[in-house]
């Protein structure tokens, strides 16, 4: 009396459809993990990574291999994936705006900085102005003469004050008053007291020109006579003889010093016209008889 199995083998044991299960035509099926049902995806021993029993595990960091402690994501404060970080001083935070910085020499956290003249470590002398002041103009320490640490010397005038107005004159004298200042006399000496006399003589005592009254470019004048006036009308004048100021006249007959007889007529009258007739002398109008 043989029969099937459930597999449809004439006596047979089931054996030939059984699944991985044992169970004749049934739906379970061998997985990297073993026999698993038909619903079962088959990885139920896969590690992490998907290795069918492998030792892979998954730590806070992710899936790591075995020996690995995990904490490879884990930041410098130990927070797994977290977004602390170690600046270049070795502070371990997540606030980058206190994170360490470099000095002007390159150290990490130095405090090296640069000077107003841009040197690192400076002093600010090297581009010091006069006055001592980094990159300056000379401005702060001028003199009143604009000298950077002047003395004001370079600009006093002659009393000592810086851009006065005092001038020392030829003659030494030094004030700001030009109205006596020193001037030069007529023999060109400064502060001389020679002048030019009326005569236009520089030192002149006026008697170059002097008239003969002692009047510089007066106009009197002495006549032949040595009267010396201004009034031409007196002047002295020859006599007939021609002696200056003599009193020699000449008579009605035109000689000198005479005594009007060269030429008087017979009545004694210089050109007279009486005539000498026979009856004597008698005037022009007789006819002498």
């Amino acid at each position: 009396d043989l029969v099937d199995d459930e597999c449809g083998v004439c006596d047979g044991n089931n054996s030939s459809c059984e699944d991985c299960a044992g169970v004749p035509n049934g739906d379970s099926w061998e997985s990297d993990c073993g026999c698993v049902a038909s619903d079962n995806d088959g990885n139920d021993c896969d590690d992490c990574f998907g290795t069918p029993n492998g030792s892979a595990w998954d730590s806070d960091c992710g899936c790591v291999p075995e020996g690995n402690s995990g904490d490879d994501c884990d930041d410098c404060a130990g927070v797994p994936n977290g977004d602390n970080v170690v600046d270049n001083c070795d502070t371990c935070d997540s606030d980058s705006s206190n994170d360490c910085v470099q000095d002007c020499a390159g150290n990490w956290g130095g405090d090296l900085v640069d000077d107003e003249c841009g040197i690192c470590d400076g002093d600010n002398s090297s581009c010091a102005d006069e006055c001592g002041v980094p990159n300056g103009d000379n401005s702060t320490c001028l003199d009143e003469c604009g000298v950077p640490n002047g003395d004001n010397s370079s600009c006093s005038d002659c009393a000592g004050v810086p851009n006065g107005d005092n001038v020392v004159d030829n003659c030494g004298t030094c004030d700001a008053d030009s109205s006596n200042d020193c001037v030069q006399d007529c023999a060109g000496t400064w502060g001389g007291d020679l002048v030019v006399d009326e005569c236009n003589i520089c030192g002149g005592d006026n008697s170059v020109c002097a008239d003969c009254a002692g009047v510089p470019n007066g106009s009197n004048l002495e006549d032949n006579c040595g009267t010396c006036d201004a009034d031409s009308s007196n002047d002295c004048v020859q006599d007939c003889a021609g002696t200056w100021g003599g009193d020699t006249a000449v008579d009605e007959c035109g000689i000198c010093d005479g005594d009007n007889s060269s030429c008087a007529d017979c009545a004694g009258v210089p050109n007279g016209d009486s005539w000498d007739s026979d009856c004597g002398c008698v005037a022009s109008d007789n006819d002498g008889n």
